[in-house]
């Protein structure tokens, strides 16, 4: 065989040699070139991805409508999960009253008859919270609810 030959064959180990090691580096997890780097090569698992879909979708707006009238309030039972933002539009249909919840420290101002007060707050602890109007002795006198937290 001639010089020339060898030459060639040589060149041609060293550039499949040389490209199988630049390959091996860029696909192997502990070469320096992508150490704290994210691989964008590698799906992320549902394993992985659950956790925070879950955290994002539970947590969601509850809206209701509480009424108030002489020593009552419709609806008597709110439902609402935990993390959820709880959104209370309190109307008032007759007397003086209020609505509050002591576990949430939340309470609307006392208003009159056709006043309307709104409050949100977050549902961050699980159970059965009373809600009442705190004029007078209303409570007493059964104007209560309950908020279920789940």
């Amino acid at each position: 065989m001639n010089k020339g030959l060898w030459i060639g064959i040589g060149i041609v180990v060293l550039v499949v040699v040389g490209g199988g090691v630049l390959l091996l580096r860029n696909t192997n997890p502990k070469s320096s070139e992508i150490v704290g780097q994210p691989d964008l090569q590698v799906p992320v698992t549902k394993e992985t991805a659950v956790p925070e879909a879950k955290v994002e979708t539970t947590s969601k707006i509850v809206e209701v409508t509480v009424e108030g009238s002489q020593f009552k309030f419709l609806p008597t039972t709110v439902r609402a999960k935990k993390g959820d933002t709880v959104v209370v539009m309190f109307k008032n249909n007759e007397g003086i009253h209020d609505w509050g919840i002591d576990e949430y420290d939340v309470r609307t101002n006392q208003i009159g008859e056709g006043e309307e007060e709104e409050m949100e707050f977050v549902a961050d602890k699980t159970g059965t919270f009373e809600y009442y109007c705190s004029v007078g002795n209303h409570r007493q006198m059964g104007m209560v609810g309950k908020l279920i937290v789940e």
